[in-house]
């Protein structure tokens, strides 16, 4: 990493207990998660975001994983790609799935409902003033709220943001 992820003098424990948090949720703290030591209030705001994301109650974390990973694949971030692949082969998808899905986004092993959901976000990310309130219909009409519709593109849009953070400051590809 170009910077090294030291919690600010005197907010150690508060960085730690969100570090300890994480480790115990994935067995380990992800070399990007590290990164946002440097701002406490940052690190307290991404956990949290995580956990509400964890704890969805409509968007799987087989859709969600692809949102990270194929957006990650626009970004051309290798460290969010590498770790959303072990995410997904972790959870029982084969690397020939996942590389299908890379490929072409319809082929990702989801609900077709999860899929049409996909394709918006990956539209939205790459061409928000494309969408229309057609391809807004349309996910309702797959059984979406507008909730779900928002929280998807926002995990989406927030994932560029996270992609940006790590190309910048090189978070450790390997680390995954």
């Amino acid at each position: 990493m170009l910077i090294s992820p030291q919690p600010p003098a005197g907010e150690e424990v508060r960085v730690e207990a969100v570090m300890n948090a994480i480790s115990d949720l994935f067995g380990k703290v992800p070399e990007g998660m590290k990164l946002f030591a440097l701002s406490p209030e940052i690190l307290e705001q991404r956990w949290a975001g995580m956990q509400y994301y964890l704890h969805h109650p409509r968007l799987s974390m087989g859709l969600l994983a692809f949102i990270r990973l194929l957006v990650s694949e626009r970004m051309q971030a290798p460290f969010c790609i590498g770790l959303n692949i072990a995410i997904l082969q972790k959870s029982g998808i084969s690397p020939g799935a996942i590389d299908a899905a890379r490929r072409d986004p319809a082929l990702a092993p989801l609900a077709k409902e999860e899929i049409g959901l996909l394709q918006l976000v990956l539209k939205a990310v790459a061409e928000p003033l494309a969408v229309t309130a057609h391809d807004l219909e349309a996910a309702r009409q797959q059984g979406w709220s507008d909730r779900d519709i928002l929280d998807a593109i926002l995990h989406g849009a927030n994932n560029v943001a996270a992609d940006i953070v790590f190309n910048t400051f090189k978070v450790d590809v390997t680390a995954c």
